[in-house]
């Protein structure tokens, strides 16, 4: 018989939910279980290095099995909920960052809205089409 990696860290859901439960509280929580004033940031990358892995990939191996599928989404879903939540303060581009790079989130642009920059155009043709008045300047009316 042989193997293929090393034995699993955690043998069942319930016991990994439970380090992810605390990996959580911890950054939550101070040392005496009150509720910090200011939460230490939630991460992918943070919550796989809490469980002892020795690479975020491990938690996407561990999403991959189907005994811990479930409770490896849960807590990724969490982790967004947090990141989606700071989106709403200062200073959001690493949140956005981290959106697009780990939960797959993308800018959309909606095709119906979006406004031709018309890039080498004639100006008098724009204008015309949209109904703005021409101004009737001769070379000789501008004062330099």
């Amino acid at each position: 018989m042989t193997t293929n990696g090393r034995p699993p860290k955690f043998k069942s859901a319930k016991q990994l939910q439970d380090a992810i439960d605390w990996y959580f509280f911890e950054r939550t929580h101070d040392c005496c279980g009150i509720e910090r004033p200011v939460h230490k940031p939630i991460t992918v990358s943070g919550m796989a290095y809490y469980l002892g892995f020795q690479h975020r990939c491990s938690i996407t191996d561990y999403q991959n099995k189907d005994q811990f599928t479930a409770t490896i989404k849960k807590a990724k879903l969490r982790i967004e909920q947090y990141l989606e939540e700071k989106l709403y303060g200062h200073s959001v581009a690493g949140v956005i960052f981290n959106l697009k790079n780990n939960f797959h989130w993308k800018d959309q642009v909606d095709p119906a809205v979006v406004i031709n920059n018309n890039v080498g155009a004639d100006p008098e043709k724009i204008m015309k089409q949209r109904g703005i008045p021409i101004p009737e300047i001769g070379i000789g009316d501008i004062d330099e």
